[in-house]
C-alpha cells in the first residue's frame, strides 16, 4: 500500500437543518490491525490521547461494556460521564453522555475499526452533540472545536498504533 494512502481523511462536519446540532465525522486509514487499534483506543489511552487527561497506566484495563460509566475530563478540565451504549471488540464502541457540561444537551460517539487491506485498519470517530438550549449560539463554535479535537484524537491514535505496529512490520 502506498504511504499517501495511510494519511486518507475524510472530515465532514454539518449541522441537518438545526443550527444547535451538529455530527462530526472524521475518518482515517491507520497501519495496523483492527485488534490492536481497538485495543489501544480502549486500553491505553492514557498513551496516546491528547484529549483527555489519563495519568499513563491509570485507564481501566478490562475495557469497554455495555452499560459501564467512564468519566473523561478534557485537557481544559470540563468533564462529563459517558456510558458505554455498544461495544463490539474489536470493530466498535459507542457511548453517549449521562452527565457533562452546561452547554450540551445531547452527545454521543461511536468509534469503528474496520480492515483495511492486510495489514491496516479504516477508523471512523462520529459523534453528534446538541446545543442546550440557553447556549444554542455556541453551537457554531462547538461544531468547529470538536471536528478540531476529533481530528486531533484520531491523528494521535493513528501514530500511536502505527509506532507500536513498526516493529511487527520490520521483523
Amino acid at each position: 500500500m502506498a504511504a499517501w494512502n495511510y494519511y486518507v481523511i475524510v472530515a465532514i462536519c454539518y449541522s441537518e437543518g438545526r443550527d444547535d446540532m451538529s455530527d462530526i465525522h472524521y475518518s482515517r486509514i491507520i497501519a495496523a490491525l483492527p485488534d490492536q487499534v481497538y485495543i489501544a483506543s480502549q486500553q491505553h489511552p492514557g498513551e496516546w490521547d491528547p484529549f483527555s487527561r489519563i495519568p499513563r497506566g491509570t485507564a481501566p484495563k478490562v475495557g469497554a461494556r455495555v452499560g459501564s460509566r467512564v468519566r473523561i475530563v478534557a485537557w481544559h478540565g470540563l468533564s462529563m460521564e459517558v456510558e458505554y451504549i455498544q461495544a463490539q471488540a474489536p470493530t466498535r464502541a459507542a457511548m453517549k453522555m449521562v452527565n457533562g457540561p452546561r452547554f450540551l444537551s445531547a452527545f454521543a460517539g461511536t468509534w469503528r475499526f474496520l480492515p483495511h487491506g492486510q495489514h491496516a485498519t479504516l477508523a471512523h470517530f462520529d459523534y453528534h452533540l446538541r446545543a442546550a438550549p440557553g447556549f444554542r449560539w455556541l453551537a457554531p463554535l462547538m461544531r468547529f472545536y470538536f471536528a478540531w479535537e476529533t481530528r486531533r484524537r484520531l491523528n494521535a491514535l493513528a501514530a500511536y498504533c502505527e509506532q507500536l505496529a513498526a516493529p511487527l512490520k520490520a521483523a
